[in-house]
């Protein structure tokens, strides 16, 4: 692969640099002057020397970019000034080096890439160190991009320096799994939904299963990427969305495997298409990051399926580095015991009269049952498992009463029940309670019929025998109480947790279905329990978009609860608006949103009304991504592409504006405060002054429809049959890209 051509030389990109540092600070002056002493030592040299015989680019030469991203320019470190200062004039120079491998052997490239490493190890430590947490968002901006590009750097060294063929041949017996457990679950698929299975033929279901271990299977399946491409010419909106569904995508993501993998065993990878399209993941990866958009989001898809067919099975680093950091999940609940007990935990005191038949008695009295319920928490990787238990003790005075004797006791029985519980995301599955009953009577007193005989003269030789022959069937007595507390808790217990849970249940069902209706259900989710915790993790993306990336460092405490939403999440929802390319009032913009979350929601919501707004503002939204969402350093910034409608009619075209707001909790408010609105035009005008002007409208007219404000940081969470329960947001954190609320 020849090297390219640059747009500008060496010499002006040196001075370039070397001029800016120079203006700027000593920090940008010492790397600005490590890359113009790279560059110029090392690829000019190389180049002059080599012109008439250019090498072949070594390593990452060619793909990856001369200068690093603005969230790694010299800039990005100086906030971490103070004690970090030293140590950040050292990782930018190791930045620049990492992004100079003009004159670097694959080993020169390697040791760069170790320093980066080390740097983000420094960065991890830091932020897992309370001492550190007053820089903790200027910490995590700089470890983000850093982490990213020291684990996308390697992971690209390893595909292009790998043996693509040699790693073909173990590959196969996967990729033919691969498409086997794909094939089961598409069929599957299409036997659940009407005239499903009229689809089989069309996608060679038969065909495949029987060619898989055979070498036809390449032969059989070779027309099948084009079958199942949902954008190939022809298709009418129909076909498209049902070639989208999820197993059919996965099959043919399994099938575009499986082919690529026999061609690169067979011919080896194409280093050529591999470094062109390895180059593309790299720009697109900068470019998602600078701004992201739905053609940056569907860039680093499509650059990532690219690679795989161009190198097969050698590219699993890359695809491993997308899907942790790209097709991750985007929302993340964590809760302790303690607060998700509270959600059933309940005391109940229940008296009442004792009427009962044993041994030839009657027996009559009075009892009083306390009951706790509570939950405890089993742990599972594969679904979330609880114990909902009921520790009782029913306290009773009774008088027995046969036709010889009367015999007054009391009692303390103490029970447990157990009921286990299952959540696999969509439903909880209950199993059988099992009850224990400890059972305690004692015998207060006695009187018989014959107490009074000769004047009472031997009563008490026959209470002591009546007593005796009473206690002697203390054991019978007791067999018979615990059988009575099972009878009387058991059916109660598994009635009352049945109908709770199957209330639960259908309205889990309900909300299922309207977030499908709204394009948010899950694309995948997961759910486990510890001993302690309850973790909930869900992707929802469609199509091409994308989805989280690991949590911030540090995110997670161990109380209360923990909501983590990242930023992917609000775009995607917000692509379901449908607010492209439309003309509307920031009040219709409202009434709509309101809408929305109350269909998804299942209830009717309300939005805040501004009493002293005095005018409307129409917003002309662009035709793609009109509305985005980014969380950084503290804020949600809502960014808006759209122009507006002036008084008189005038239209300001498509402006980028970017809103931050800023969210903090103070006392029971969540307080949102709207930053500085920026405005910058998608297509600059000639005239400077006219952009001023725009921009100075467009600012005017959304600070009076963008406005600041307060909501309830204390909510009310109702409980069948029961007083609601109080859940207080204590804390708002926005860094990172993901929005993570803190509560109890």
């Amino acid at each position: 692969m020849t090297p390219r051509l640059r747009n500008r030389s060496l010499t002006s990109k040196c001075s370039l640099i070397a001029r800016d540092a120079f203006r700027r600070s000593r920090l940008r002056l010492l790397a600005g002057a490590t890359v113009a002493l790279t560059l110029v030592g090392g690829a000019s040299l190389g180049f002059a020397l080599n012109q008439d015989a250019p090498a072949d680019p070594v390593g990452l030469q060619g793909v990856w970019p001369e200068f690093p991203p603005q969230s790694l320019s010299v800039d990005a470190f100086s906030p971490l000034g103070g004690n970090w200062a030293s140590w950040s004039e050292a990782a930018a120079i190791d930045v620049a080096e990492l992004y100079s491998l003009a004159d670097k052997d694959l080993d020169a490239q390697r040791e760069a890439l170790a320093k980066v490493k080390s740097r983000v190890r420094v960065l991890e430590r830091a932020l897992r160190d309370p001492a550190y947490s007053m820089i903790r968002e200027e910490l995590t901006g700089v470890y983000s991009s850093l982490k990213l590009r020291a684990d996308l750097f390697e992971a690209s060294l390893n595909v292009v320096t790998g043996d693509a063929r040699t790693a073909a041949g173990p590959a196969r017996q996967s990729a033919i799994s691969d498409v086997r457990n794909a094939l089961s679950s598409v069929e599957s698929d299409l036997r659940s939904i009407p005239n499903g299975t009229a689809w089989l033929p069309y996608i060679k279901a038969e065909e495949v299963r029987r060619s898989l271990d055979t070498p036809a299977a390449a032969d059989v399946m070779a027309s099948l990427p084009t079958r199942l491409d949902p954008n190939a010419a022809g298709r009418n909106e129909q076909q498209k969305q049902f070639l989208n569904r999820p197993s059919l995508r996965r099959f043919a993501t399994a099938v575009n495997n499986y082919l690529s993998n026999m061609r690169v065993a067979e011919q080896g990878a194409d280093t050529a298409a591999l470094n062109e399209r390895l180059t593309a993941l790299v720009q697109a990866v900068d470019a998602h990051e600078d701004s992201p958009t739905s053609e940056t989001a569907r860039a680093i898809r499509e650059a990532r399926d690219a690679l795989q067919q161009a190198a097969g099975p050698i590219t699993k680093p890359i695809d491993d580095l997308i899907r942790k950091n790209y097709l991750n999940y985007n929302f993340r609940l964590v809760a302790d015991s303690s607060f998700l007990s509270k959600m059933v935990a309940t005391q109940d005191i229940n008296c009442g009269p004792v009427v009962d038949y044993f041994m030839g008695a009657r027996i009559y009295g009075n009892q009083t049952t306390t009951t706790n319920a509570n939950l405890q928490f089993v742990p599972s990787n594969d679904s979330a498992r609880f114990n909902l238990t009921v520790n009782g003790v029913s306290n009773s005075r009774t008088n027995a009463y046969t036709n010889q004797a009367t015999v007054s006791s009391v009692g303390q029985h103490q029970f447990y029940a157990s009921k286990p519980i299952t959540f696999d995301g969509d439903r909880f599955t209950l199993g059988p309670a099992q009850v224990s009953v400890n059972p305690s009577i004692r015998h207060l007193g006695v009187s018989t019929k014959y107490d009074n005989i000769f004047f009472g003269l031997f009563r008490g030789m026959i209470q002591r025998k009546a007593m005796t022959e009473a206690n002697s069937r203390l054991p019978a007595g007791r067999a018979h109480a615990a059988e009575r507390v099972r009878e009387n808790v058991l059916p109660e217990f598994n009635s009352e947790v049945d109908q709770q849970f199957g209330e639960l249940n259908a309205d889990l069902a309900g909300f299922e279905r309207r977030m499908a209706n709204k394009g948010v259900a899950p694309r995948s989710e997961r759910v486990r329990t510890t001993s302690e915790r309850f973790l909930l993790d869900a992707a929802i993306r469609e199509g091409v978009e994308v989805s989280g990336s690991p949590p911030n460092i540090g995110s997670t405490r161990g109380v209360g609860f923990t909501a983590q939403i990242h930023e992917s999440l609000l775009n995607n929802a917000a692509d379901r608006w449908g607010f492209a390319g439309r003309t509307m009032t920031d009040d219709q913009v409202r009434e709509e949103l309101r809408q929305w979350f109350s269909d998804l929601l299942g209830r009717n919501i309300e939005f805040k009304k501004d009493e002293n707004k005095t005018e409307s503002t129409t917003l002309i939204f662009s035709e793609t991504d009109p509305i985005r969402f980014r969380i950084r350093n503290g804020a949600v910034i809502l960014i808006l592409r759209a122009g507006i409608v002036q008084e008189d009619g005038e239209e300001i075209p498509p402006q980028i504006v970017e809103v931050p707001l800023n969210l903090s909790v103070q006392g029971d408010q969540i307080v949102i405060e709207r930053g500085t609105i920026i405005v910058s035009p998608v297509d600059p005008p000639r005239s400077r002054a006219t952009q001023i002007a725009r921009a100075g409208v467009m600012r005017r007219k959304l600070e009076q429809s963008i406005k600041g404000g307060t909501r309830d940081a204390v909510i009310d969470i109702e409980r069948s049959g029961r007083s609601p329960m109080q859940m207080r947001v204590q804390r708002v954190d926005a860094r990172g890209g993901w929005l993570t609320i803190y509560g109890v």
